[in-house]
């Protein structure tokens, strides 16, 4: 920091003796301090440059300064009440000047759940010039439901979004609670992992961060307001920023302390690499980072995790990476990839320390020397399985170059002369770089058309993002005698003439199951979304069975690069409504398979509810083009609104 004026006084409270102590030249101004009798404050006469960056500093020893105020002078002198005083002993002030002006703090992406279980992405919100965020435990601060209203009516015709992070609640409930009671439509976020919290180094309540979206950094942070102190009047921090921010005025705080409570945001301790992360790698990473696998590159050392710290850091904070979108509200499921919440806060604080090493060994570089992850699904059959009873290969396809690629329909003859129970039943594509998705039926393609050629169901699949897994034990799809099969293949090009030999491997049950597992699906076909709109919602449903119990085993949404949530619901014949699923943040790539951790008996009736919605929007990242209306259709810039489900019934 070039700083040209450095001053400091010592205060030893509550006596008044003022001890001068010089850091770097002499100055030609002085900083004034008066020490009120009644020691409430210590109002602090700043002298410096008028329109120029200053930061005043404290510090107990002379040695370890912390700013504490940072703002435009707008004259000089100007007076200022330091409201951390009364809890202080003695220590010193410094005045810096920044010359050139301040640099503003950047402001880190993130992405959280909020109190009504939707996903709000901070970089999404570029359409607004501004985002406020309030860092409070609410339990803690009762006026903060007066300070959003009243910033609602002073603010609310300007293009700015106000959002409250608690850190500190334990579920989802606390957060509606709080809504409810504090009657309001700001969006609460839940921290729960508290990695937002950290990642802005908030650490007492309620302290506010501006943003100005232009730029993605900080214009204003610390204290809602400054309570009136004596004769001075109060100061309306944030409600100054704000209203210089979109007059287009510089303002004259930039930072400001906080008096709140401390928010309990745990300690941060030193993480190792050698205990902690190589072993987190090992257990969530490495089976799709690892080489011949669906990761762009690999975690196999400790340097090929440190040159990507930044990016990890990054997806981590926005919730792209573990790739795991099932909202931890509602249910539970099999093969959850997200991490916990220590987990979360250690890899982001070993990174946040410099992303270091330590320790004598490597043992992530020994992991995959020692034991590499095979190359799994989908360049090869799932280790899970093995071998396929029978294979089924489609005749080589040629790919264009460029271009929209129709729909392709294979019919197999599988020569399978007597019933059968299949334990599983798998789609490995031969080139995954262009195989879109492959779905197959039972019948021929005219039967297909017949059953709604994957609007209905299907036999098996294969998507992106897709795990390839058993059926449930003891439950099994049914093949009749002498099948036929068709595989409907969707291309997509990549530039290059391409070729793909798909495969369907079968997996045979040695003897009948006890259910007959079976697929279907809520979907619609209406749908018509018009240009730059956020939030278009589709509805289906369907009934399992009207006549027999079911058993729920698994929910899959499936929509194209528009798709922005969808969740499930289980709708029972007395009226009661339970959520059995919510994927608030829907991505293309990553079309998962939610197993439930325990199936679900559903009574005879029982209807499932498919709700969700697209984003036509320029700030949806995957949209290729806002600006088109869009409809129902087989390609990837058209899109589908389809709920699949995986259940079974007695045999």
């Amino acid at each position: 920091m070039n700083l040209s004026r450095i001053l400091s006084r010592r205060i030893a409270s509550p006596l008044f003796s003022l001890a001068l102590v010089l850091f770097g030249p002499a100055l030609a101004q002085e900083l004034v301090i008066d020490v009120p009798a009644d020691n409430d404050s210590i109002r602090i006469n700043l002298h410096g440059q008028p329109t120029q960056d200053h930061v005043l500093q404290y510090s107990p020893d002379a040695q370890n300064w912390e700013s504490l105020l940072s703002l435009r002078l707008p004259s000089s002198p100007f007076q200022w009440n330091d409201p951390l005083a009364p809890n202080r002993g003695s220590g010193f002030y410094r005045l810096l000047q920044w010359p050139g002006g301040a640099p503003r703090e950047e402001a880190a992406d993130f992405r959280l759940i909020d109190h009504e279980g939707r996903t709000q992405q901070l970089h999404y919100h570029s359409f607004q010039k501004a985002i406020v965020l309030f860092f409070t435990d609410p339990d803690t601060d009762p006026s903060l439901e007066a300070t959003l209203k009243a910033l609602k009516n002073s603010f609310g015709a300007q293009a700015v979004e106000f959002w409250v992070i608690d850190p500190i609640s334990k579920n989802r409930s606390e957060l509606v609670a709080t809504a409810d009671t504090w009657q309001t439509d700001v969006p609460i976020l839940h921290d729960s992992a508290q990695l937002v919290s950290r990642a802005y180094k908030v650490d007492r309540g309620t302290e506010v961060v501006v943003i100005d979206t232009a730029s993605w950094t900080v214009f204003y942070r610390g204290a809602i307001e400054r309570p009136a102190v004596d004769e001075s009047p109060a100061q309306p921090y944030l409600s100054d920023a704000l209203t210089a921010f979109f007059s287009g005025q510089p303002s004259t705080y930039r930072h400001t302390p906080t008096t709140g409570d401390p928010l309990p945001l745990g300690p941060t301790e030193l993480v190792s690499y050698e205990n902690v992360i190589a072993p987190m790698m090992i257990e969530s990473c490495v089976r799709c980072h690892s080489p011949n696998n669906i990761a762009p590159f690999s975690f196999d050392s400790y340097e090929s995790v440190a040159v990507w710290a930044h990016d990890i850091r990054e997806v981590t904070l926005t919730g792209e990476m573990p790739p795991w979108f099932a909202d931890p509200e509602f249910g539970s499921y099999e093969d959850d990839w997200s991490l916990s919440k220590e987990s979360l806060r250690a890899l982001v604080d070993w990174i946040d320390q410099g992303a270091l090493k330590d320790g004598e060994t490597d043992p992530l570089a020994d992991f995959v020397a020692n034991t590499p992850p095979p190359s799994e699904y989908p360049f090869n059959w799932p280790s899970e399985l093995g071998e396929p009873d029978m294979i089924l290969t489609i005749p080589s396809q040629n790919i264009p170059a460029n271009g929209e690629v129709d729909y392709r329909y294979i019919e197999l003859d599988p020569n399978i002369p007597a019933n059968t129970y299949l334990r599983a039943a798998i789609i490995k594509p031969g080139n995954p770089e262009v195989v879109h998705h492959g779905l197959a039926f039972i019948g021929s393609t005219f039967e297909a058309f017949i059953q709604g050629a994957g609007l209905n169901g299907y036999f098996a699949s294969y998507v992106p993002g897709v795990q390839a897994k058993p059926f449930p034990p003891n439950a099994g799809k049914l093949l009749k005698a002498n099948p036929t099969l068709t595989v409907q293949m969707h291309y997509q090009t990549n530039g290059s003439p391409q070729t793909d030999t798909t495969q369907l491997g079968l997996y045979f049950h040695s003897t009948p199951p006890e259910m007959e597992y079976r697929t279907t699906a809520a979907s619609t076909i209406a749908i018509n979304i018009v240009p730059n709109v956020r939030d278009y919602e589709r509805e289906a449903s369907v009934v399992l069975s009207a006549t027999e119990p079911t058993l729920l085993y698994e929910l899959s949404p499936h929509m194209h690069f528009r798709g922005s949530r969808m969740e499930y619901d289980a709708i029972y014949p007395n009226g009661e409504i339970e959520k059995l699923l919510s994927v608030p943040y829907y991505i293309f790539d990553w079309q998962l398979l939610y197993r439930l951790a325990e199936p679900k008996w559903l009574p005879a009736g029982t209807r499932i509810r498919v709700r969700g919605a697209f984003d036509n929007s320029p700030q949806n990242s995957e949209n290729p083009d806002p600006t088109q209306s869009v409809g129902f259709g087989e390609q990837s810039d058209e899109e589908m609104f389809i709920g699949y489900i995986n259940f079974a019934v007695q045999r």
